[in-house]
């Protein structure tokens, strides 16, 4: 396979999952606003723009030609006759947004989000009075998932390959889709739960904010009312407006109260944002500064330099199938729990020599490095050497 043809699926799925966010970031003003959601004939067109941007990508490394796409879309929009607004928008995020992704030679986004499918998908749910939305956090998770799952498939040899266990891509669908249909049909009560959730939160800020206005109900400003008259200039007068009428500083600031507090939750929720980024930033760093030395606990085809790997569906992929690999694998995760596992600077012998472990890892070396089969016998003495030493340092 051709290394280029792993970043091009990554390229994909990675857009896919931004279109997807713009979606459902839209959605509640075509509901609300345009008084209708667009849900099929989207995801049409954002599979036909995935499918071009990535020939594109395929055959020529210039920019250009992605800006080249531009009127294209926005006359496919047009004839479907989105919203300009819309129209414009949609065109001008998906060429910027496939460029700034190809831009990057090595990514991983899919934390973020998964992050902002679920946040949007809470939002809109309050928002919009329509089930259909579930479909696209649905999809969300399965491009994500078979994105990543094929991205790295392209990249491992046949061996490994064999080792990963093809069905799982379709139990997760499958649970995954139980799941959707359920909510989907629980749309209405989980919706109307949320409402009431939210009504209680926004009650309790109400009360505090009472509670808070009462103590400062004292601060009073001189008490207004018209200037003096005399009876005969307020003959015409039935004395309703000569009525003094109080007014309280904190009521004419309630306004500013609750602009200040909403800007107040505007900050935090960016500042847990940037907190977030920050962390992953510095966690890249850490990651890249490790060594790279063979770690028995991940894939033969990753190493430091294979970014793609870093996933939270990774570790779906990182239990291999091979009866000798398998009992080393199960053996060093019992290990690592009572702080015996083994480090990432060591070699499996070394590892064994330091914890005292007197098994034949030639069979291991045989099959891990030499690309072997071990015979059953084999299997059937590292088993039991290796359930000797776990009786040895009980684990």
């Amino acid at each position: 396979m051709q290394p280029n043809l792993a970043a091009s699926i990554t390229y994909a799925y990675h857009f896919l999952s931004e279109a997807i966010i713009m979606f459902l970031i839209a959605l509640p003003f075509f509901y609300h606003r345009f008084s209708y959601v667009p849900y099929g004939s989207y995801f049409v067109i954002i599979i036909g723009a995935c499918i071009l941007f990535s020939i594109i990508t395929r055959y020529t490394t210039r920019y250009i030609w992605y800006i080249v796409m531009a009127p294209i879309l926005f006359l496919v929009f047009n004839s479907l006759d989105y919203p300009m607004i819309f129209t414009v928008l949609f065109t001008l995020l998906f060429v910027w947004r496939y460029i700034d992704i190809r831009k990057e030679d090595l990514i991983s986004r899919e934390n973020i989000y998964i992050l902002f499918t679920l946040l949007l998908t809470a939002i809109v749910s309050i928002l919009v009075r329509d089930s259909f939305i579930m479909i696209y956090p649905f999809l969300q998770f399965v491009i994500l998932f078979l994105g990543y799952i094929t991205s790295q498939l392209v990249v491992v040899n046949k061996e490994d390959r064999k080792q990963i266990d093809l069905k799982l891509p379709f139990y997760f669908i499958g649970i995954l889709g139980l799941g959707a249909t359920i909510f989907f049909f629980l749309f209405e009560s989980a919706r109307n739960v949320a409402l009431y959730v939210g009504q209680g939160f926004f009650n309790a800020i109400g009360g505090v904010i009472r509670g808070f206005s009462n103590i400062l109900s004292f601060l009073t400003v001189e008490q207004r009312g018209w200037p003096e008259q005399t009876p005969d200039d307020a003959k015409h007068g039935d004395g309703y407006w000569n009525q003094l009428e109080e007014y309280n500083v904190v009521e004419g600031m309630s306004v500013f109260l609750i602009v200040a507090i909403a800007i107040l939750l505007i900050a935090l929720v960016t500042f847990f944002i940037m907190i977030l980024w920050r962390k992953r930033s510095k966690q890249k760093l850490v990651e890249a500064e490790q060594s790279d030395a063979v770690s028995y606990s991940s894939l033969s085809g990753s190493t430091g330099n294979n970014t793609y790997s870093r996933n939270p569906f990774n570790k779906y992929f990182n239990r291999p199938s091979d009866p000798i690999r398998k009992l080393v694998y199960q053996f060093e995760r019992k290990a690592a729990k009572q702080n015996k596992g083994r480090r990432p600077f060591e070699t499996i012998e070394d590892w064994f020599m330091r914890i005292n472990v007197g098994a034949d890892i030639y069979v291991y070396q045989k099959v891990r490095y030499g690309g072997k089969r071990a015979s059953d016998q084999e299997v059937k003495s590292l088993k039991v050497q290796l359930k000797e030493m776990e009786a040895k340092l009980d684990l």
